[in-house]
């Protein structure tokens, strides 16, 4: 899965990202990425039991994005006409309860 983090500069985007990927990134304004391993016990027991050669864990890709220095309206005309914004979204699922 792949997330960003995208938001006004100085909004705590890129201290969440070092919380959550484990990375000490500094606050200049560009592009990080990270990528975090998610733990899953029934995988273990699913390797345990089948012993395959490889186990790859679920991952998840962090973007952090840089956020506008500039005014919200000049900035989002200005990315777009450029093409610095973003192409699509990041699609979440959200379990809520037992899978049918």
């Amino acid at each position: 899965m792949r997330a960003g983090l995208a938001g006004y500069a100085r909004s705590g985007k890129t201290t969440l990202f070092n919380a959550l990927t484990g990375l000490h990134r500094g606050p200049e304004a560009k592009l990080h990425m990270g990528a975090i391993k998610v733990p899953d016990p029934r995988l273990d027991k699913l390797s345990a039991m089948f012993k395959p050669r490889k186990t790859t864990p679920a991952e998840v890709v962090i973007a952090d994005l840089p956020g506008p220095r500039e005014p919200a309206a000049r900035f989002a005309g200005g990315a777009a006409r450029s093409g610095g914004a973003l192409p699509g979204a990041a699609r979440l699922r959200v379990r809520r309860g037992p899978a049918a």
